[in-house]
């Protein structure tokens, strides 16, 4: 069925022109006409200050050759998550120190606004206090400090998170595989101002903030606990160019690619091996989840790998239609299910079931465990997403350039035998993180719901 908008002269010309038909779609011309009914200002007079730095020959060093001393971390947008609420500075590379006074201009400042121009064009957040201040912010974050005297950045999160704010971002990209949006299309859009409600919104915005980093905390500490009772920090991976393996050794596992024998993997196992409680393997400890869904219901909520938080394990899902599930959506979950993702495994998208809901279905990327024998699933969550358990996962990947590990190795896997009083710590501090996680979720939703709110009832006054 055909859709097509009508749009005047003037209006193209107070959009620089622009005459693409994507610019002027209904749901855009129409979320454009409600935030103008009531009071707003335009995104460049609510601006202090805004730049995108554009580096030249900036390179993220490897890891091997930082000086955290000199050298300085530099943010990108994948480094932020999609729902704006955290930056994972862990992730962060670094750059050479003479970037930092080469760019002055791209150093961060907390509590500016980072909203992404060019790539995905997608994703906005604010930089918190937990941020390192000697940073640099990639070229396509766009970095805005707002005047607080007129609005708050809390305020443009809430709006840019909504549905009409991301309509409105939406249209100003331009190109198609890599988007981009330009300043003056930015500072162009439209943000509505409740006076009245800006407060309240800023504080609701505050609090998932808060709720997001005390999640993390929470998750840092579990997984510091488990670090420091396996003695973590004694392990020294090699990183030899060249090693040997014995022809009975090769012949026993079936594989001949020197990826499988680097000794770095060895020496995980032997550490593990060698925990003084003792080891086991997880199919040994958890039964393996391989109930397929009947797809009997007209909706499913729906969990994939991209679904997986790699921060700190969260997830989320999408509600689809049966007849629009893809041929992956298989496997039952049900509450307390722990999904180990089998593709690209090192990336650590391992997530536990905490919600009792009989439509919920995973994609058959997922190896599925629930607990058998009184081992924690949290523990093994938190194990697995350690980075030597994500160096132990390479080894048993499969193909190049879409890595997969078979669910019989991941059942294989080593685990050690963790005392039952820090599995509860650990169990504990995990389920503290995942609820103060979707709490902050719940109250960014309420946020944006408010703002969304407030647009349609200031527009519904000129019906």
């Amino acid at each position: 069925m055909a859709v097509w908008s009508v749009v005047n002269n003037s209006l193209v010309n107070h959009h620089s022109g622009r005459i693409d038909a994507e610019y002027y779609k209904t749901e855009s011309l129409q979320a454009y006409d409600y935030v103008k009914k009531g009071n707003y200002k335009l995104l460049g007079q609510l601006a202090k200050e805004g730049y995108r730095v554009v580096y030249e020959n900036t390179k993220i060093l490897n890891p091997e050759k930082v000086d955290e001393q000199q050298d300085v971390r530099f943010l990108q947008a994948t480094n932020v998550s999609d729902d704006g609420l955290w930056i994972e500075s862990k992730e962060i590379g670094f750059v050479s120190g003479k970037d930092w006074v080469k760019y002055p201009k791209g150093r961060i400042k907390h509590g500016e606004l980072l909203i992404e121009v060019k790539g995905q064009a997608e994703k906005v957040t604010i930089v918190q206090d937990y941020m390192p201040m000697r940073t640099l912010v990639t070229g396509t974050l766009y970095k805005l400090t707002v005047d607080e005297k007129l609005v708050s950045p809390e305020y443009i999160f809430a709006y840019f998170s909504c549905k009409y704010g991301k309509i409105l971002r939406d249209r100003t990209k331009v190109n198609t595989l890599i988007s981009y949006v330009s300043k003056p299309e930015l500072y162009n859009i439209p943000i509505p101002i409740f006076e009245e409600s800006i407060d309240e919104i800023t504080s609701i915005v505050r609090e998932s903030y808060r709720l997001s980093i005390l999640a993390h905390s929470f998750y840092h500490q579990a997984e510091e606990l488990l670090a420091k009772e396996l003695q973590l920090d004694q392990l020294k991976l090699p990183n030899k160019r060249w090693y040997t393996a014995d022809y009975c050794e090769v012949m026993g596992k079936r594989r001949f690619d020197g990826e499988y024998f680097q000794p770095k993997y060895k020496q995980i196992e032997m550490h593990i091996k060698a925990y003084k409680k003792g080891y086991s393997v997880i199919k040994e400890l958890f039964y393996e989840n391989k109930s397929v869904s009947t797809l009997s219901k007209d909706k499913y909520k729906y969990i994939e790998i991209g679904d997986i938080n790699n921060s700190d394990g969260t997830y989320a899902y999408n509600t689809i239609e049966k007849r629009d599930l893809p041929a992956s959506a298989k496997i039952e979950l049900s509450q307390g299910d722990v999904l180990i993702s089998t593709v690209r495994p090192y990336r650590g998208a391992v997530s536990i079931i905490y919600d009792s809901f009989s439509d919920l279905i995973g994609s058959s990327a997922f190896t599925v465990v629930r607990e058998k024998n009184g081992y924690k699933k949290e523990v093994l969550q938190v194990l697995l997403r350690l980075d030597c358990y994500k160096e132990l996962l390479m080894k048993w990947n499969v193909g190049t350039s879409y890595p997969i590990i078979k669910n019989n190795d991941v059942m294989n896997l080593v685990i050690p035998m963790i005392p039952e009083n820090i599995q509860i710590k650990i169990s504990e501090l995990v389920q503290q993180s995942f609820f103060a996680k979707q709490k902050s979720g719940l109250l960014l939703t309420q946020a944006k719901y408010y703002v969304e709110e407030l647009i349609e009832q200031e527009a519904n006054k000129y019906k």
